[in-house]
């Protein structure tokens, strides 16, 4: 009887302490996010900072230049932004610090959208010219270095290489699908070859979600929010989660993301190499977006949503797409 009691109070005691732990790094990833991300920051005194917050404006003007319907002066508040934020960057750039791959990306961005309205030169046309021609000056960027803010991107084209290499080139987010339903074994293929991921303790968390009911699909995407430009074109949806009842501790509670993201990236691959378009969605994760997506699927609550990827056929046509210039390498890779 003792022994039972002694026990009990061990599994008591170790819940509790693992409660308190538990808390205690929540309190401490909470407080780096806070600390650190660009959240709340008031103060753009950060290079990295400055640069996350242009890329994700210049790369709103891209997608809308790539948009098969243009919505023209689309996009005011990405501009207004872009010219705040290299504003930001060029103060730094006194002190050597500014990347030109941002730079000239956003610089880029600016003249392909005046390039876009040069049929009709109004006002608001001739205000986004005089930013370019101000930050051309402030960097020092002759306006012939800059490129096309877009790419055409010849979807029939496939040379049969499907090497990793060739492979990894080849994938790139489309936003243009063709009708044509996928199959279902087409679908097992792709999947039963995304599952060849590594995850921890080969645990595999992730769990799919197809979808290509249209009604569905709208109002999942009405939760997402970030596909407006192109939703018509969606008539297939792939949703990635992972089950959170596989981990265990504190030490694993940011596995969820890490196994299913690199199950995501392994099924863009499978896609690609099924000849099949994607672009991965980002999911908004708040606990009213969450609760509306497991109303909306019918799924357990335990499954935690990482990412939704818009799947299709790659239509018969070229299509224009986002150049999303990437960084240089040595902005990437460190050597200690």
């Amino acid at each position: 009887m003792f022994g039972k009691i002694v026990h009990l109070l061990k599994n008591v005691i170790f819940k509790s302490v693992s409660v308190f732990s538990l808390l205690v790094e929540c309190f401490r990833d909470y407080r780096r996010y806070v600390a650190y991300s660009a959240t709340f920051k008031t103060f753009m005194n950060s290079e990295r900072l400055i640069e996350g917050r242009l890329t994700a404006h210049y790369h709103g003007i891209e997608k809308g230049l790539a948009m098969k319907h243009f919505r023209p002066y689309f996009g005011k508040k990405h501009i207004e932004a872009i010219d705040y934020y290299l504003t930001k960057l060029k103060k730094l750039k006194k002190k050597g610090k500014f990347s030109s791959t941002h730079v000239n990306a956003s610089l880029s961005c600016l003249k392909s959208y005046v390039d876009k309205h040069d049929y009709e030169r109004s006002e608001y046309i001739e205000n986004v010219s005089t930013i370019l021609k101000k930050h051309l000056d402030n960097f020092g960027v002759s306006i012939e270095k800059l490129h096309s803010s877009t790419t055409s991107y010849d979807c029939s084209r496939f040379d049969g290489d499907n090497d990793f290499r060739s492979l990894a080139h080849r994938r790139k987010s489309v936003r243009v699908f063709d009708d044509k339903v996928i199959s279902k074994n087409i679908l097992e293929n792709v999947v039963k070859l995304a599952l060849t991921s590594p995850s921890v303790c080969n645990r595999q968390s992730t769990k799919l979600v197809y979808l290509n009911n249209e009604k569905l699909i709208g109002q999942l995407l009405d939760i997402q929010g970030g596909a407006n430009g192109f939703k018509d074109q969606i008539k297939n949806l792939v949703v990635v989660f992972s089950d959170l009842e596989v981990f265990e501790g504190i030490q694993e509670r940011n596995q969820p993301y890490i196994d299913s993201g690199i199950f995501a990236m392994n099924l863009l691959y499978s896609l690609e190499y099924h000849s099949l378009s994607t672009c991965p969605l980002m999911w908004p994760s708040t606990a009213k977006n969450n609760e509306r997506l497991y109303s909306l699927l019918d799924i357990r609550k335990t499954w935690e949503p990482i990412v939704a990827i818009a799947i299709g056929y790659k239509p018969n046509e070229v299509v224009k797409m986002p150049i999303s210039k990437r960084v240089d390498i040595s902005e990437c890779l460190e050597f200690r």
